[in-house]
């Protein structure tokens, strides 16, 4: 999706598909108006914008909304963006994440990219 095109509405369900598929707290506190203003100041200076909002996983887990460098609609105005899930690298006993991070990971990215398909902002 284009970066000029997130609404305070879409990121608020973003949110509510993180939560709803990797667990974790953290986002709901934050207003989406306020998660919008940070991800949009974030995204004029470098190409990551990092959320941590933990998860079933690891209570340092991120929602990462990144730049798309490579796609033919994207430019340095109005770049192309996309969500995606960091897991940490371990949980909260200390062991290694393992691949069902991985899952969960897909199943994110997938039910963004479907939310974004339904409502017609995927590229």
């Amino acid at each position: 999706m284009k970066l000029s095109a997130l609404t305070p509405e879409a990121i608020r369900q973003i949110v509510n598909i993180y939560h709803n598929t990797l667990g974790g707290e953290m986002g709901k506190l934050y207003h989406e108006k306020y998660l919008l203003e940070g991800i949009k100041r974030d995204l004029q200076h470098i190409s990551t914008s990092k959320w941590r909002f933990g998860s079933r996983f690891s209570e340092h887990s991120k929602l990462l909304v990144q730049k798309v460098y490579d796609s033919p609609f994207s430019n340095f105005e109005n770049p192309v963006v996309k969500f995606e899930f960091y897991a940490g690298e371990r949980n909260r006993e200390g062991r290694l994440i393992d691949s069902d991070a991985e899952r969960f990971s897909e199943a994110f990215e997938n039910a963004v990219d479907q939310y974004l398909t339904n409502i017609g902002l995927a590229l």
